[in-house]
């Protein structure tokens, strides 16, 4: 997708929506939100997935995330980014999702799978040997 095209390209433009921004990131309140405190933090540079971005990007957008869990006094929070997968808007985001007091707030809409250990060690072996190629 072209970033004139782009949603979270247009809404950077939109200021009243935008909580806080620095000279490189904004922030605004997610439409959909999973939590009375769902924030999106976005760059404003257009990067459709993670790797993609460049990385003092990608480091502003968790200290930004931190900075707010503290300003915001959040205790229970969580940071999702996704890619492709589950990914509305083609654009690097943070969600910061702030818990309720219960903590009852799960963000999983998927189930988890069980790996034998022999599974586990295998899927060890392959990683170790890819990353150290």
């Amino acid at each position: 997708m072209d970033s004139k095209d782009c949603l979270f390209c247009k809404l950077k433009n939109v200021t009243e929506n935008i909580v806080y921004q620095t000279e490189d990131l904004y922030v605004i309140v997610d439409r959909y939100p999973m939590s009375n405190r769902h924030l999106l933090v976005i760059p404003k540079q257009h990067s459709p997935v993670l790797h993609m971005c460049e990385d003092s990007i990608l480091a502003k957008l968790l200290v930004l995330a931190k900075t707010l869990a503290l300003r915001l006094k959040m205790e229970k929070y969580n940071i999702i980014q996704n890619n492709i997968n589950q990914q509305l808007v083609p654009h690097v985001h943070l969600h910061l999702v702030e818990c309720n007091s219960s903590g009852s707030f799960k963000f999983r809409s998927y189930s988890t799978i069980k790996l034998s250990d022999e599974e586990y060690s295998n899927v060890v072996k392959e990683v170790k040997e890819l990353l150290n190629k």
